[in-house]
């Protein structure tokens, strides 16, 4: 991968650098950025965790230039619709709804079970 794009375009002091995404795995969030390149909308990206000694997920970030945020945020949108993936909040909640739903599961057949048992 060549750093042309980095030293062409980010020299500028007055740019203005923002995180845009972040990714659990830096080969994904390498593509997201080869295609924003290819936008011309230069993007490079980062472990946000590089201190540690055991990366986290999550951590890998897909750096723009702030001026290049509605058209970038249009990209990575057409490429999470045809990826499939799931925004991370609803993630979470489906998870969170997940664990309650196995609760719940627990606590009927246990109350059934004393019901059966004559408790």
């Amino acid at each position: 991968m060549s750093t042309q794009v980095l030293d062409d375009e980010w020299q500028e002091s007055s740019i203005n650098i923002i995180i845009l995404k972040y990714f659990y795995q830096d080969t994904e969030a390498e593509l997201y950025a080869l295609r924003l390149r290819e936008a011309d909308i230069p993007s490079f990206t980062g472990n946000t965790a590089s201190q540690n000694m055991i990366p986290q997920p999550g951590q890998v970030a897909l750096y723009i230039r702030e001026e290049d945020q509605e058209r970038a945020l249009e990209i990575v949108g057409e490429m999470d619709t045809a990826a499939g993936h799931i925004p991370a909040t609803i993630n979470e909640w489906k998870w969170v709804l997940g664990t309650l739903g196995i609760l719940l599961l627990l606590l009927l057949l246990r109350y059934f079970w004393w019901i059966v048992a004559g408790f």
